[in-house]
């Protein structure tokens, strides 16, 4: 049954798929099963006759994009998402599903409510275990809704305004990071990002722990070319030398250091990359972003009271969060 959500909005569900055919195969039949209309399902197939043949096989109302080669992951949502019909996208990987029928439903609502998310983000859980995975472990620990600072490009229910807006994914990117400089950018163009608790996006995780620290060191070099490309002066410096220390910090408390220099050099590539393609944004975007990334948000009306300055705070908001093992911190006094 379609919920009560004025003039029910089409839904644009994007899959991007390569090389998992039975995890496909079960992703288009959860979202078959949801209870929420108009929607419609477009799968790219990146580089992979095997998901080609799958989509036209079984799932013949699906429209299909067959790529002849992988193009990648920020490359491939902007092409599956430029033909779009919806008025919202919503992008799921190909390795997980949705286990329940009200999930489409709970995210156009949510989305409709606010008028400036941009972007509403899922929570992951590990599909064997039904717990909160990755990095957003704690978020997934997070009673309520509130604005954030990047989400899970492979779960998310966006505006095609809001994409468009801000610019789509920099296809620089061949994988991690590609939705914090989204997420930057989002912000710069007056929208935000809604992390959405109640919509869960079940993720068949295979990846061992020295693969997720692998992606997580990827993630930190990439970062580089976001922090020097699209921040401001002197904090583009300074978050810069912040993620490179984090970035060495991880090798040497895993490996022993024994991959220090290549790490180096990895950041050093994508800075240098950021610095050619350089367009900072404004400081406001960033105060923005990052009172949504420390404090408990929920609305955008709080989210302009952000303090002015606020970007000098960032190292004793993080303490602060970390000594009080919270994933969000409460509002200042008076806002």
């Amino acid at each position: 049954m379609a919920p009560a959500i004025a003039n029910c909005p089409l839904v644009s569900v994007l899959v991007l798929s390569r090389l998992r055919p039975a995890r496909l195969r079960a992703l288009l039949a959860s979202v078959a099963a949801q209870d929420y209309a108009p929607i419609e399902v477009r799968v790219l197939a990146n580089g992979c006759a095997e998901t080609a043949a799958l989509v036209r096989a079984e799932f013949p109302s699906v429209v299909l994009v067959d790529l002849p080669a992988n193009v990648g992951c920020a490359p491939g949502r902007n092409r599956i998402a430029a033909d779009a019909r919806g008025e919202l996208l919503l992008f799921l990987d190909d390795d997980g599903e949705l286990r329940a029928a009200d999930i489409v439903s709970k995210c156009v609502g949510a989305i409709a409510a606010d008028a400036r998310v941009g972007v509403l983000s899922m929570s992951l859980y590990d599909a064997a275990s039904d717990e909160p995975t990755g990095w957003r472990r704690t978020l997934g620990r997070l009673p309520y809704a509130c604005y954030h600072a990047s989400f899970a490009g492979g779960a998310c229910l966006m505006r095609k305004q809001a994409f468009i807006a801000a610019g789509g994914y920099d296809e620089a990117f061949r994988g991690f990071g590609e939705e914090f400089d989204l997420t930057v950018r989002l912000y710069a163009a007056g929208w935000a990002v809604l992390h959405f608790p109640d919509a869960a996006f079940h993720h068949h995780v295979e990846k061992t722990d020295d693969e997720w620290r692998e992606q997580v060191s990827e993630g930190y070099a990439h970062l580089q070319y976001t922090i020097r490309r699209l921040y401001p002066a002197p904090w583009a410096h300074l978050a810069s030398m912040k993620a490179l220390a984090t970035q060495v910090w991880i090798d040497v408390r895993h490996y022993g250091g024994r991959h220090v220099v290549s790490e180096i050099a990895k950041s050093r590539v994508w800075a240098r990359a950021g610095r050619r393609a350089r367009r900072p944004v404004a400081v406001r975007a960033l105060e923005l972003l990052y009172f949504a990334k420390y404090f408990r948000v929920p609305s955008w009306d709080v989210l302009e009271r952000a303090p002015r300055g606020l970007m000098r705070r960032v190292p004793l908001l993080r303490l602060r969060r970390k000594r009080l093992d919270l994933p969000k911190l409460p509002l200042p006094d008076g806002l």
